[in-house]
């Protein structure tokens, strides 16, 4: 929460995420370790951010986030 509040005051208007999906992998990090996006989803709008999208790509999640 932290660090999209910050990543909030510093912006202009957009933050773009990276994460890994939440499902079981050969590569990265332990499921235990990475964000279900609800959850991204509930710490952007308590950070201040109005705008989430959610882009599948092939390997990892891109969340934009927008006030």
């Amino acid at each position: 929460l932290a660090a999209l509040r910050e990543a909030r005051r510093v912006s202009r208007d957009r933050v773009a995420v990276l994460e890994w999906p939440y499902q079981v992998q050969e590569s990265g990090p332990p499921l235990s370790h990475r964000l279900r996006p609800g959850d991204v989803a509930e710490l952007a709008l308590s950070s201040g951010f109005r705008k989430f999208e959610l882009i599948t790509l092939t390997n990892l999640i891109l969340y934009r986030l927008g006030t």
